[in-house]
């Protein structure tokens, strides 16, 4: 069996990044789409496969080449014209030929076939598009068409959107409602229209309607022209036009002339091109989805069942991924959108490396089930629904609320009206668990970090303070929220001040960098931090002012207070544990210089909020952010109170008056 791959095409509709990477090699858990289409087709039986290559021609060629090798195959030449070389396939147990053949002026599907006429010889052979999956059952197409005596087979299924090649009684094609060059007059006796799915068989004989003469170096006819009766014969067969053509207009040309296109129909089956940005990031999911629940992707993608979930801060998709026939089991896709992968860490890298070392760590966070780095996919654990601030706040409007997510705590308890010291214990009692999570989260995660792996900076320095948060506060939240006249250079001398003190005195380990209620899943009674890609090395007073001047769930002061103080004795408590190489990476300060940095770390966390939240509901259009920016305003002036005023006393009024 014989086989042509079309993969010469521009990949338009996927523009900007096919003209970075081809859409044959756009991948589905990691494997290009070329090489399940050429590992379908070894599966089926093809022994001799070739493919037309035009566009980033070089790419396709060299992954043929390590494909081969890999497989201890034997690439022949990038041309069809020399001897061929097999080799054993070890992996397919059979002698297995794949080449390429280099097309300099695209030829499109008509001219990449006859383009391949030599290669193909006096036999049968397949044709399939690259870029489409499918769980279509190629040797059971093939037999169909070998038993018959006409001259294509092409494979049909309903797909309301894509139906337009007619088909009479006897399955034989009569008309393409798509095509423009050619109408057919013959009536239809069949109602049902059908759409191509790309494959299609072909005998040898389909050569004679390309073709002019019978010998070696026959001339090819006109676009458009395939019948040799009207042809006008040149004296110079070099003079005959090479040019594209279109294999459907073969095919309507043929379906004219009576019963030699049939259609192969196809029922209940899975078939989707990757042509467009929509229609890759569905397949991608499923595929990426079909092989973390450890099944065979083909043959179980379309009882794939995927939810779109409510979208976070970033520019990240968020899936529920469930098989039809299981619903309680799940998994999470976070799709980070097409990753190029140049020669710099991009956040899906961050993402999958650091919550690996997290989750090997021994640290509360989703493992990691798979991943597509290319499709921009990581597959998670589904940790289900409820965050730490849907807890919190039910529990804040409702001390009678019973949350089922927390085992053994003291919300159980009869609470009633006027007991706020009972209802502030509570709350204390989650934020302790949390704290001690974060404290190892700072200090067991550091050990064996890797700076390589953050995708912004290694470190909460100086200039990301100024830059990420002062600056971002003055420009999206001053300017562009509130329309002030008011430059960053203004206060610069104060947002050292802050950036200098915010360091002075840090607790440093791994900084989670958004360390909010709404990034704690609750669990089985269990907490887990997740959106850690952008965790680096900095002052655990940061993580630990995110978490108490959280908006989203607006603590009370003496509640802030409280965990502040608690948690600075379990550091001190945890440190005096860790054994002495730990303690070089980090030093136990005083309680003032804690407490300090702390002050500054919030000031530095507040602003970031205003910032992000005022990008997020202007720019971003996510305008439920909006309703979190008064709160955020308010923390801030009480938050300002608490460090040295005097040597900020320009932003200090300032932020007063807003």
């Amino acid at each position: 069996m014989k086989a042509l791959i079309l993969a010469a095409g521009f990949g338009t509709r996927l523009l900007p990044h096919t003209s970075i990477k081809p859409k044959p090699l756009f991948t589905l858990n990691g494997i290009p789409t070329l090489q399940i289409c050429i590992e379908k087709l070894i599966k089926s039986g093809c022994t001799d496969i070739i493919i037309n290559t035009h566009h980033l021609h070089h790419q396709i060629e060299q992954f043929i080449a390590q494909y081969i090798a890999d497989n201890q195959l034997k690439l022949s030449n990038n041309s069809y014209d020399t001897d061929n070389n097999y080799a054993p396939n070890n992996r397919h147990n059979r002698l297995i030929n794949i080449k390429t053949i280099y097309e300099p002026e695209i030829l499109d599907t008509g001219g990449a076939i006859r383009n391949v006429r030599d290669f193909m010889g006096n036999e049968p052979f397949i044709v399939i598009n690259s870029d489409i999956v499918s769980n279509i059952d190629l040797k059971k197409v093939w037999n169909f068409h070998i038993s018959g005596d006409w001259c294509a087979t092409l494979v049909l299924h309903d797909c309301p959107i894509y139906n337009k090649v007619s088909v009479n009684d006897e399955s034989f094609i009569k008309s393409f409602g798509a095509n423009k060059d050619f109408s057919c007059n013959i009536p239809n006796s069949c109602d049902q229209l059908f759409a191509f799915t790309g494959i299609q068989v072909l005998s040898p004989q389909i050569f004679d309607y390309i073709y002019r003469g019978d010998t070696k170096k026959a001339a090819p006819f006109r676009k458009a022209d395939f019948s040799k009766k009207s042809f006008n014969v040149s004296k110079n067969p070099s003079n005959f036009s090479t040019e594209p053509f279109s294999s459907i207009d073969l095919y309507s040309y043929l379906a004219e002339q009576g019963n030699l296109v049939k259609a192969f129909i196809c029922k209940d089956i899975f078939w989707q091109d990757i042509g467009t940005p929509e229609s890759y990031r569905d397949i991608a999911i499923k595929f990426t989805a079909c092989s973390s629940f450890g099944l065979e992707p083909l043959q179980n993608m379309k009882n794939i069942v995927i939810d779109k979930l409510k979208g976070d801060g970033s520019d990240r998709g968020w899936f529920r991924c469930k098989m039809a026939d299981s619903e309680d089991i799940s998994l999470i896709i976070a799709d980070h959108g097409i990753c190029h992968h140049n020669d710099k860490t991009e956040e899906i890298d961050s993402f999958i490396n650091i919550g690996n070392h997290l989750f090997a760590q021994g640290l509360p966070v989703p493992k990691i089930k798979g991943y597509d780095r290319f499709a921009g996919l990581v597959v998670l654990e589904d940790l289900g629904d409820v965050h730490l601030a849907d807890i919190i706040n039910k529990f804040s409007t409702n001390p009678n609320y019973n949350n089922p997510n927390i085992k053994n705590n003291k919300d159980n308890r009869d609470y009633t009206e006027g007991k706020a010291d009972i209802k502030q214990d509570v709350i204390l009692n989650y934020y302790r668990a949390i704290c001690s999570l974060l404290i190892d989260f700072s200090i067991k995660g550091i050990e064996g970090f890797k700076d390589e792996w953050t995708f912004q900076t290694p470190s909460y320095s100086k200039d990301m303070i100024l830059e990420k948060e002062c600056r971002y506060f003055v420009e999206a939240f001053l300017q562009g929220y509130l329309k002030l006249n008011v430059q960053f250079d203004d206060f610069i001398d104060a947002f050292e001040f802050i950036a200098d003190n915010a360091l002075d005195g840090a607790f440093y380990g791994l900084m989670h960098r958004d360390m909010q209620s709404r990034n704690i899943m609750v669990k089985d009674g269990k907490y887990f931090f997740i959106d850690f890609q952008s965790a680096r090395r900095g002052p655990l007073q940061y993580d630990l002012a995110s978490l108490l001047i959280d908006p989203y769930v607006n603590l009370e002061e003496d509640i802030r207070e409280n965990i502040l103080y608690e948690c600075l004795k379990e550091i001190k408590q945890k440190v005096q544990k860790l054994n002495g190489k730990a303690q070089l990476l980090i030093e136990e300060e005083s309680t003032e210089k804690f407490i300090k940095s702390y002050r500054y770390c919030a000031l530095t966390r507040n602003m970031q909020m205003l910032g992000a939240f005022s990008n997020l509901s202007m720019n971003k259009g996510k305008t439920y952010f909006e309703q979190y920016i008064p709160v955020a305003i308010a923390n801030l002036k009480k938050n300002i109170n608490f460090v040295d005023r005097d040597k900020i006393s320009s932003l200090y009024h300032y932020i007063l008056d807003i």
